[in-house]
């Protein structure tokens, strides 16, 4: 059992981390691959937040800890060796009454929590699903002295008729949440768009908004959702390597699918100020029996097919 001393070295090493800065690399030559941050964990759904030109707030989820990771970024367009810069911010606990949690108050099934999708929320709340589960979690930040985030509204996406879907990614711009849903089977994989409200009584939901476009097809197996900024709904997804699409990032516009980048697999993506993409690599999805080390990569927006 750990010691009072042993605990407040720990703590001031968590506390520490915060004022950490790291980078992301910058290729040198378009011929050079991209760069690639290996984690410790195994990162899933992945959202960002623009603040200007040149910085913003991207958050990941972190699968089984499960916990959610704040990048504090930067990007450095002077700096010839250093694409970008970062500091960390991790979300470990949420206070719910006398107890703390990881970051779920109750276990989904009585088995177990994953941290799947993760946005951006009103107020400077973040919005976390759990692996398998139609329901959002809101949580707030911490009070002022405190470390503790605390719980907000819990958000349920209305159930479908007949087989349950399993939404695996998703995406919140402005009232409107976007996801990728399919059945359990794992087969018709669908684009699909809710609009979120708040009731009288404060109550928060979602309803499913059908028209011309969604639901739409989707290409199965593809993970992430990018809105791109000035586009009448122009998402970026990416292929999972179970995909039995080439692997890449794909454009869906109007209802068609277009690859914008051939031979990167992943399981979520978001964009920064400059058009650059992050994305997540959730490395237990790997084809190797041992699986592979999470990862975060960075892939700069000249190397996006605009077409």
């Amino acid at each position: 059992m750990a010691t009072n001393d042993e605990r407040q070295q720990a703590q001031a090493q968590s506390d520490s981390n915060r004022e950490q800065v790291g980078y992301f690399k910058r290729p040198i030559t378009p011929e050079l691959q991209l760069e690639r941050k290996v984690m410790g964990g195994q990162p899933l759904g992945i959202a960002s937040q623009v603040l200007d030109s040149t910085h913003a707030k991207v958050v990941f989820a972190s699968y089984f800890h499960p916990a959610l990771c704040i990048l504090h970024l930067e990007l450095t367009p002077n700096d010839p060796r250093n694409a970008a810069k970062y500091k960390v911010e991790w979300v470990r606990g949420v206070q719910y009454g006398d107890k703390s949690r990881r970051i779920f108050p109750d276990f989904f099934d009585d088995d177990h929590n994953r941290a799947h999708c993760v946005n951006f929320g009103p107020d400077n709340t973040l919005w976390v699903t759990r692996n398998g589960d139609r329901e959002i979690f809101e949580i707030m930040p911490p009070p002022p002295g405190q470390d503790k985030w605390l719980p907000g509204g819990r958000i349920v996406f209305p159930g479908p008729d007949g087989e349950k879907r399993m939404i695996h990614s998703c995406l919140r711009s402005g009232n409107h949440v976007y996801t990728i849903e399919s059945p359990w089977s794992l087969r018709d994989w669908t684009l699909r768009k809710y609009e979120h409200f708040r009731s009288q009584t404060g109550e928060q939901g979602l309803r499913e908004i059908v028209g011309d476009v969604f639901p739409a097809p989707l290409l199965d197996y593809v993970y992430g959702l990018a809105l791109e900024a000035g586009t009448n709904e122009s998402f970026l997804c990416i292929t999972d390597v179970r995909s039995p699409e080439l692997p890449g990032i794909y454009r869906f516009q109007g209802g068609s699918w277009r690859c914008a980048l051939f031979g990167l697999t992943g399981n979520g993506l978001c964009l920064l100020p400059d058009g650059s993409l992050i994305t997540t690599y959730y490395g237990e999805s790997s084809p190797d029996p041992l699986g592979s080390p999470g990862a975060l990569y960075l892939v700069p927006s000249e190397k996006i097919s605009k077409r």
